[in-house]
């Protein structure tokens, strides 16, 4: 939610795509030249934008969004009641995605982790997206913060570093968007799920090595909160909505239901469907009552408290040992928000007309994404 571009970004893209759908100086609006463009090769110009930074964002407009898209979205989330939460492990999703790219890049094997030259070649790109800061002040923070020079281990180098690229990632919006509600009059819960759930066949999309896997993945919750294991075991029945879902896209049925092979799983199964039904009785609860313990108790020991931001406490949601805890990393995380989301938030402010709508084009419509 922190992410909304400046204008010098939006005039970035606007230029970058231009670019890349030939559209000559002389059409008024952008626009004009996305009408010829199909959705396959949209898709493939994002994918190509996203690889040089510039990411398709909400823009605060002064018309869709009158003000910053962070502030009108968290003034509108203060009228329901809220229950937001990251998985133990979040950073699998961006480290099996960039660090084989940067790692291939310099020719460099990841398969006993990461050196320092992957580090900072992928935190100097990283930084030149998220903040105004000098990328390389900003990857010295970053080294620093999360004490990457720190191991002999490269293995435990690239633990640290997934750690960093799930909390910058996830984490601090998440955090972020409690402390924010829990201001309102709305309650306010957070939970943590951290079983370190093995699919099998593995993830689709990408791959963490599994001695860096300990935790719960990016969408492992998924797996739990729609009963996956209900649904392969024949223990519930696939009504003609869910089988329409499943059927659509093979990849996103993978990550809905899970990667669950009942005949080699069977011990797992029975225990992963109890973790499955108590996910799902807390989020029914919540959705019925805006409270996760009731009308139907949950089968943990503690209570689920409300997240407040004088207390901070969390749900740990796992097989064994759910529990109520401290929000993870909760002084790291301020310390991140303080040091580069500030930085970016001031250039966005900066940057944007004082008052008024965006400035439009030539036709009256607006020249920007």
């Amino acid at each position: 939610m922190m992410f909304d571009h400046s204008k010098n970004t939006q005039t970035k893209i606007i230029k970058a795509w231009r670019e890349v759908v030939n559209c000559p100086d002389t059409v008024a609006s952008v626009y004009d030249c996305f009408r010829d463009v199909g959705l396959d090769q949209m898709m493939n110009l994002t994918n190509t934008l996203n690889m040089q930074g510039l990411y398709m964002l909400p823009i605060a407009d002064g018309d869709f969004f009158p003000d910053s898209v962070e502030t009108e979205s968290y003034d509108l989330a203060h009228r329901f009641d809220l229950m937001a939460g990251v998985n133990g492990q979040e950073g699998g999703l961006m480290y099996g995605m960039e660090v084989p790219m940067i790692a291939g890049m310099l020719n460099k094997s990841t398969e006993n982790g990461v050196d320092m030259e992957i580090i900072d070649t992928l935190l100097n790109f990283k930084c030149s997206i998220v903040t105004p800061l000098s990328p390389e002040l900003c990857a010295t923070f970053m080294k620093n913060l999360y004490k990457l020079e720190e191991p002999t281990c490269d293995k435990e180098r690239a633990r640290r570093l997934c750690e960093l690229q799930g909390e910058t990632l996830f984490n601090f919006d998440t955090l972020h968007q409690l402390e924010q509600h829990s201001s309102s009059d709305k309650s306010t819960y957070g939970y943590l799920f951290t079983e370190n759930y093995q699919p099998d066949p593995p993830n689709p999309l990408w791959t963490v090595p599994d001695w860096l896997k300990t935790q719960a993945d990016h969408g492992d919750e998924l797996a739990f909160v729609f009963g996956a294991t209900l649904f392969k075991s024949g223990r519930a029945k696939k009504d003609d909505l869910w089988e329409r879902i499943m059927n659509s896209d093979a990849a996103f049925a993978d990550m809905f239901v899970g990667n669950w092979d009942s005949d080699k799983n069977k011990d797992k199964e029975i225990e992963y469907e109890a973790l499955s039904r108590r996910m799902m009785t807390a989020w029914t609860n919540f959705a019925k009552t805006g409270n996760p313990n009731k009308p139907v108790a949950l089968d943990i020991a503690e209570e689920w408290p409300q997240f407040t931001n004088e207390e901070a406490k969390f749900m740990e949601l796992n097989l064994n040992n759910p529990h109520v805890i401290d929000t993870p990393h909760r002084e790291r995380l301020h310390s991140y928000k303080n040091h580069i989301m500030t930085a970016r938030r001031r250039m966005v402010d900066a940057d944007r007309p004082s008052s008024g709508p965006a400035e439009t084009d030539k036709t009256g419509g607006h020249d920007e994404l």
